[in-house]
């Protein structure tokens, strides 16, 4: 599987200390409170048994930790449709993909979990004999637009866009759908009913954020208080947190305090800092952090180091760094799906559009989730998917290529 090597000066700057990976509760924040960027005060769960919040949560820890646990919806799973995955349950019928077919993939920025899903869309297109070409953003609307415009002056067959807001080029999607051109949302699922891109697929961000609440819970043996970082501008991950905070009303002693960051708030080291440090000083017992990702992760560890507690992290998406970093004794868990694996999937759903079939729902690929641990994080920071599911195979015989 293809691994994101990154290269940010921040990345070096992660120093190995006290710091353990654990789980940070959302709290009851609202999608007000997300669009004005404004941090909401911490909340306990409101109801059922501690003992049978901390079980199920244990049941579903222990699968992910062995292998990978899925569900059939991003949103609203019960603890008892996460249940373990071991066989393809991707799709396994579809058009015969079309020759030399081009293909633009927008992403956040470089030298991030975007830029992987990014690389698995592009060896995906190689596999198909397509000229598949990438251009990043930096982190911002007005980058994405810049991105959307290269984009669209190569006159591709498709547009893919990782981590590209809807909203932030709407204007752009239109300009593509009246040219013909397809386009797909990744890792993200539709979040209104305006839906401005033709498909989507999700890596389970809503999922994989109910799989970090359970983590919570079950590592607190259901007391946890924790601090989860939302970034505000991305309206999957605000549904995620939503997701973490409705899991969390099962465990009445846990505690969640929400604090709102942008991508250019978490890799500035005096944003992220202030931010962060204000958080912690606010929450006395806080014993768990969450991230949504690896951005500034320097920034977000030496944060915690500074404060002087003993506070388990827990990072969003099971990235190259993030690996490492377990490996260095600097977080605790990275509970994810396969980026590369939502690259390919990207690449079916774009194959789909351009034989004019109809598009799978953004959750209908089939990727499951895992937890990476002390135990099992590669030193090398190389996860593997294909060791749970041969999921590269679905695929080849899906397109008929070898």
């Amino acid at each position: 599987m293809r691994s994101r090597k990154t290269t940010r000066r921040a990345a070096t700057s992660i120093a190995v200390g006290v710091l353990m990976v654990g789980v940070v509760t959302a709290c009851s924040s609202s999608s007000k409170d997300a669009r004005n960027g404004a941090d909401s005060p911490a909340i306990s769960g409101s109801g059922g048994s501690s003992s049978s919040a901390v079980a199920d949560a244990q049941r579903i820890v222990d699968a992910a930790g062995k292998a990978l646990v899925y569900a059939p919806v991003d949103t609203g799973s019960t603890a008892s449709q996460i249940v373990p995955q071991t066989t393809w349950q991707g799709p396994k019928t579809g058009p015969k993909p079309l020759p030399k077919q081009k293909v633009e993939v927008v992403f956040c920025a470089a030298g991030t979990a975007c830029e992987t899903v990014a690389k698995g869309a592009q060896a995906a297109g190689q596999l198909l004999g397509w000229n598949v070409e990438l251009i990043p953003g930096s982190g911002t609307a007005q980058s994405y637009a810049t991105a959307m415009d290269t984009a669209l002056s190569r006159k591709p067959d498709a547009i893919i866009g990782v981590a590209i807001p809807g909203a932030s080029v709407a204007d752009r999607l239109a300009t593509a759908k009246q040219r013909g051109i397809v386009t797909v949302s990744a890792p993200d699922s539709p979040t209104d009913g305006t839906n401005p891109w033709q498909a989507y697929v999700s890596i389970r961000q809503p999922l994989t954020y109910q799989i970090m609440a359970y983590q919570v819970i079950a590592d607190s043996n259901g007391a946890g208080d924790a601090i989860v970082v939302r970034q505000a501008d991305q309206p999957d991950l605000i549904k995620g947190v939503t997701e973490y905070q409705r899991v969390m009303q099962s465990c009445p002693k846990c505690r969640t305090k929400v604090v709102d960051l942008t991508i250019p708030d978490q890799t500035n080291p005096a944003v992220a800092g202030q931010k962060l440090a204000a958080a912690i000083s606010s929450e006395p017992g806080v014993q768990y952090l969450v991230l949504p990702d690896d951005n500034g992760f320097g920034n977000m560890i030496a944060a915690v180091q500074s404060s002087g507690k003993k506070i388990k992290i827990i990072a969003k998406d099971a990235t190259n760094l993030e690996l490492q970093a377990i490996n260095k004794g600097d977080i605790y868990a990275a509970p994810g799906a396969s980026l590369d694996w939502m690259g390919y999937a990207a690449i079916n759903q774009v194959n789909l559009g351009l034989n004019k079939q109809p598009y799978l729902n953004a959750y209908d690929q089939g990727l499951g989730i895992h937890i990476y641990t002390k135990a099992d994080a590669p030193a090398d920071g190389t996860a593997d998917f294909t060791k749970f599911v041969d999921w590269v195979s679905g695929y080849k015989t899906l397109w008929g290529v070898q």
